[in-house]
């Protein structure tokens, strides 16, 4: 399989991760024509665990390892050629919903990924308040991410 990387490192484990993090916004570039897809992805979800009869809520680590897309376009391209398809690439590490929801959607706005065949995008769709993305921290890093060409 085709592993994650971030800044030039292989990313194959939770271990790897920054501290705190909760997801991360990634690239995908298929390797036949260049286009991308830029997307996110929780690195836990919630389970229900029954212990002594009572349900729990537990967090447990999501597919983020194996994961490609929830896009039905990129599930196609997987399911006719293969993962190995895509590069994937990890650009920033967020440490709340609204921090992943807000880099996300600025990105695609960014990128005009809608409006170009440079991308596989077909959707944007979140809704972000202002106190969701308050970290000084995070407004750094989405200000500061390179440039995709």
């Amino acid at each position: 399989m085709n592993p994650w990387t971030y800044k030039q490192n292989i990313i194959d484990s939770i271990d790897k991760i920054p501290p705190n993090s909760i997801g991360f916004i990634y690239i995908l570039t298929y390797k036949k024509t260049g286009q991308k897809y830029i997307g996110r992805k929780l690195l836990y979800q919630s389970k229900i665990k029954t212990i002594n009869k009572k349900r729990k809520k537990i967090k447990v680590e999501s597919d983020w390892l194996s994961y490609h897309s929830s896009s039905p376009s990129i599930k196609d391209i997987i399911n006719i050629e293969s993962p190995k398809v895509f590069n994937r690439e990890i650009l920033l590490f967020c440490q709340s919903k609204g921090e992943l929801l807000y880099a996300e959607e600025c990105m695609l706005y960014h990128y005009n990924a809608l409006l170009t065949d440079k991308f596989l995008n077909d959707n944007i769709r979140s809704k972000v308040y202002r106190n969701w993305v308050k970290r000084e921290e995070f407004q750094h890093d989405i200000i500061n991410l390179k440039k995709i060409e």
